[in-house]
């Protein structure tokens, strides 16, 4: 198997890393209330209603779960192949997904949100609660973000091939035969 060391595969693997951070995330959103049991009369927490909110969250984790596999299949199937077509799906699932579902809530109180500051990232990643929540998901969307301009050039003008010259098919459909 030979490796490929460019832009694009370089970018399949910052995919890769990215989504498969939030992927843990997901399962836990999708399995969110599945270890009660609904019939049990004497389950004191259900009276409050939190496992109603809680199971809230299995819709978002199971669609999560199918965007972070469409992801990663379009990532290692065409992606790094360099159709062009999947860096729209990539674009869409960044712009669309991963940025309203992760980094929207966090800006939406932007002037009221605690800021890390550039030496407190260290200690937010090693502590738990909202810190290093935050700093995760900025992570994971700048991973994105990276992965997404990395290989534009490629995905624009094709790999050492201009339009109208004969050069490696960026379109996604086979090559046709010469006559």
């Amino acid at each position: 198997m030979k490796i490929r060391r460019d832009a694009v595969a370089l970018s399949s693997v910052i995919f890769t890393v990215a989504l498969l951070m939030v992927a843990p995330t997901a399962w836990s959103n999708a399995m969110a209330g599945l270890e009660r049991n609904p019939f049990d009369p004497f389950d004191p927490i259900d009276a409050g209603g939190l496992y109603k909110s809680l199971d809230s969250f299995a819709p978002e984790g199971f669609a999560s779960l199918a965007i972070i596999a469409i992801g990663l299949m379009v990532a290692w199937t065409g992606y790094i192949r360099g159709v062009r077509w999947t860096w729209s799906v990539m674009f869409l699932i960044v712009w669309a997904w991963y940025f309203p579902l992760s980094m929207l809530p966090n800006l939406q109180g932007w002037p009221h949100i605690y800021m890390i500051g550039w030496l407190d990232i260290g200690t937010a990643i090693r502590e738990s609660g909202m810190s290093r929540i935050y700093v995760k998901e900025c992570l994971g969307f700048l991973l994105m973000l990276i992965a997404l301009i990395l290989p534009l050039p490629a995905f624009i003008w094709g790999r050492g091939s201009r339009s109208g010259e004969p050069g490696w098919p960026n379109s996604g459909a086979p090559k046709k035969p010469d006559l």
